[in-house]
């Protein structure tokens, strides 16, 4: 039995032997490019992983940013209050040393004339 007898002619053979040639062509060409994915792949992943990492970072860095921020609106917010409390006690010492004058201006005469005998 020979191929012939079989079906297969000279024409057919040659047909299914580059058939089979193209067919392992592609096969090495999908495994290249398969190859090629799988290492764009990784190298993706690995930029995702830094790219995710960096991001947190700058997270906690505007976290941070803000809560300067804040603390540095409540600094400001504090020493206007400080400035404030300061204006008023000059308020009520300039207050307190007018009444006393304003009491030794009525004491003394009263006083001098005998008001404290009885």
């Amino acid at each position: 039995m020979d191929l012939e007898s079989k079906g297969f002619g000279e024409g057919k053979l040659r047909f299914r032997v580059a058939q089979l040639l193209e067919l392992r062509t592609n096969n090495y060409q999908l495994s290249d490019e398969l190859r090629k994915n799988g290492v764009e792949l990784t190298s993706l992943r690995q930029k995702v992983a830094y790219l995710d990492k960096e991001f947190s970072k700058a997270q906690k860095a505007l976290s941070k940013s803000k809560k300067a921020q804040e603390v540095e609106g409540l600094l400001s917010e504090n020493e206007m209050l400080q400035a404030k409390l300061h204006s008023q006690e000059e308020d009520f010492r300039l207050q307190n040393s007018t009444l006393m004058a304003e009491f030794s201006k009525v004491l003394v005469p009263w006083i001098i004339e005998g008001g404290a005998k009885g």
